[in-house]
């Protein structure tokens, strides 16, 4: 039996579900004119921000993707790279 190849937007639908079951509101960027931004933003009861950047296993960052997390991380944010399940439970636990 072979086994299932996990895509990008099962991650996608993961971590929503994840995110509704801890009471997390998460919101899918779409930054018209401006690209390589993280796919998610989830705002924290803090005031605090959880950006995510979800990838299928072993994929990348693009060059673009790159500049933008750096640039975030300037600001003193960080961007979570994501590309397993486990990598999101992980993440959500500490949110």
């Amino acid at each position: 039996m072979a086994t299932k190849v996990l895509l990008e937007r099962d991650l996608e639908r993961y971590f929503s579900a994840q995110c509704k079951k801890h009471g997390l509101l998460t919101l899918k960027l779409h930054v018209r004119f401006a690209r390589g931004w993280p796919d998610r933003i989830v705002p924290l009861e803090n005031g605090e921000v959880l950006w995510v950047e979800l990838k299928r296993p072993g994929g990348k960052v693009a060059p673009i993707q790159a500049k933008v997390h750096n640039d975030l991380g300037k600001l003193g944010h960080t961007v979570h790279v994501l590309d397993s399940k486990e990598g999101i439970d992980r993440v959500l636990g500490t949110a």
